[in-house]
């Protein structure tokens, strides 16, 4: 695989080559051969890059759902009741609630969805199916714990 440069990404609009470049900077060429640990941190270090103040008058609060630390958005003028869940990215290896806490604080927020990010076990340590365990279980909880799941983005 050839390295992107800087002038393959010309013809994008000027912040997406920003974001690009952003992220980027977070990451040594030779990240791939890191131990999982030393990658977790350059990606936490990256998504922090990022993250912006929680929009005024949203709420957030960790809670466990089904034994799964979650974290709970409650925008400033929820819909009344409809739920988001949120699994975040990271190829099942990355990621976690601190993560991706701007995005879904944003994403809460902009929608006017309650939203519960769920904090599911990461591989290598926990062998699949376990992510997937974990997120059956709290989609499947989620209307006991007092909120009621919204349709699939996807």
């Amino acid at each position: 695989m050839t390295a992107q440069t800087p002038k393959d990404y010309a013809w994008l609009p000027q912040d997406i080559q920003d974001f690009i470049a952003k992220t980027a900077e977070a990451y040594p060429p030779d990240a791939v051969d890191f131990t999982i640990a030393e990658q977790r941190a350059y990606y936490d270090a990256s998504c922090k890059n990022f993250d912006v103040p929680h929009p005024a008058g949203l709420r957030s609060e960790d809670l466990m759902i089904a034994g799964v630390p979650c974290r709970r958005y409650t925008p400033s003028a929820p819909r009344k009741g409809v739920t988001a869940l949120y699994f975040h990215g990271g190829g099942y290896i990355l990621g976690g609630l601190e993560s991706h806490d701007s995005i879904c604080a944003e994403l809460s927020e902009g929608a006017q969805l309650e939203l519960v990010a769920v904090d599911y076990r990461l591989a290598p340590e926990h062998k699949h199916p376990a992510a997937y365990e974990d997120c059956l279980a709290v989609a499947s909880s989620v209307p006991t714990v007092g909120v009621t799941p919204a349709g699939s983005a996807g």
